[in-house]
């Protein structure tokens, strides 16, 4: 499989030959999908052992990043797989020992069966944070690679659900992955699967075996174990959080509170014990639903959820040192195009055209919003924006998109 370029659809690379709409009305949030390809290398540029090796190293001091788990054993510890390394003359600096990840002692744990999981994986590997980013852009949900790398015939963990859906790229070896009935439908991070010994009976609805190549997709509360065949096995899963009717809600009586003082009250004295006190604050605010949740506040409320989504989001830096010098001599037949590595939403401000990025919001006057679309719609020259400003505030415009990493100039 070839890099996702800017313009492509990541999500339609994941799931082909199955189509994004068959997608998100047959499977999303609603049943398992498995793409089965027969292609070994399809995801061969998209993430690799040479990656593992390379995070092993840039990410040796981020200790929270690295697990070495086992099916039926507790975690290793830290100082299973952490040193701690003196400075250079220490005694001449004063600086102290510091811990980090040693490669050495974490391959004699995948020897010993333990898998190793890189979470958010992203952050050591620019490649994969692009996937991320494509996927969220693509969804308009949060999207997080957690990498899993487990050796033969070895199982990380016991049977699971997760809160949040999955979508799975088998990378290298096989895996059998054993689906169970959900517990609980869509469940929220305050409801996981209990442990062996407490959670209820679990049905098997299916059985199968990923090869490198292959996709699965598992929306969240669809228990699972995975099992490694006689080969190593490496698999990426992107963990994806889209706004949920729960999400809206909250912020929608967030955003009410603040004209409402009654929701701000607290509640009277001894109510806990008031027996009818349940049945009193119900009709108290039964009929004023309607007025709380009405189309203004829910509409409000989805702009803070967008808002939520692109603060925790990440931007690209690929090629960016190139593009800022770029913008020194930026041509009129200059060929501008948008960042498809980086995740944006376009929506009307209040008096402005709002461009959500990563960790922030840009407002343009309104007489951005036709060049806007123009980027939106694909490549244009810098002399043909639909941008009637003078020169100096046309540059100013798309300097400002090119130093978000969201604008490219390509030089004709």
């Amino acid at each position: 499989m070839n890099r996702v370029t800017p313009g492509e659809s990541a999500l339609a690379a994941l799931l082909d030959p199955v189509g994004v709409a068959a997608f998100a009305t047959e499977y999303w949030e609603r049943a398992p999908l498995h793409v089965a390809r027969d292609v070994p290398g399809y995801f061969a540029d998209l993430f690799d052992v040479a990656d593992i090796e390379e995070a092993l190293v840039a990410g040796a001091r981020d200790l929270e990043r690295f697990a070495l788990v086992r099916a039926g054993a507790p975690q290793a510890p830290l100082d299973a797989y952490v040193v701690t390394n003196p400075g250079i003359r220490p005694r001449a600096t004063g600086k102290p020992p510091t811990a980090q990840v040693d490669p050495r002692k974490v391959l004699a744990l995948f020897e010993a069966g333990y898998t190793l999981v890189i979470k958010d994986a992203g952050l050591l590997c620019a490649r994969l944070q692009r996937w991320s980013n494509r996927i969220q852009h693509d969804l308009c949900a949060y999207a997080g690679a957690n990498v899993y790398f487990t050796p033969p015939n070895a199982q990380g963990f016991e049977v699971h659900h997760d809160s949040h859906d999955t979508l799975t790229v088998q990378i290298e070896g096989t895996k059998t992955w054993r689906i169970y009935e959900p517990a609980i439908e869509l469940p929220l991070e305050s409801q996981p699967l209990h442990r062996e010994t407490e959670r209820p009976p679990l049905r098997l609805l299916d059985e199968i075996v990923l090869g490198a190549g292959d996709t699965l997709y598992l929306p969240r509360g669809y228990a699972h174990d995975a099992r490694a065949g006689d080969g190593r096995a490496l698999h990426v899963t992107f963990a994806l959080a889209p706004v949920r009717a729960i999400d809206l809600l909250h912020a929608t009586l967030d955003i009410a509170a603040r004209d409402d003082v009654d929701l701000r009250r607290a509640l009277p004295f001894g109510w806990h014990e008031e027996p009818g006190f349940a049945a009193a604050f119900a009709a108290q605010f039964e009929a004023r639903l309607g007025a709380l949740f009405g189309p203004a506040a829910t509409a409000a409320a989805g702009a803070v959820a967008l808002d939520e989504l692109f603060a925790a989001s990440r931007s690209d830096a690929g090629g960016a040192f190139a593009q800022l010098a770029g913008l020194a001599g930026l041509r009129d037949d200059a060929v501008l195009s948008l960042n498809g590595h980086v995740p944006y939403v376009l929506r009307a401000g209040n008096g402005t055209v709002d461009l959500l990025v990563p960790g922030k919001t840009l407002g343009f006057p309104p007489v951005c919003g036709a060049a806007l679309e123009q980027l939106r719609s694909g490549n244009v020259r810098f002399d043909a924006l639909a941008l009637p400003l003078p020169d100096a505030d046309r540059r100013a415009f798309v300097a400002a998109l090119v130093r978000e990493g969201l604008v490219l100039i390509h030089e004709v």
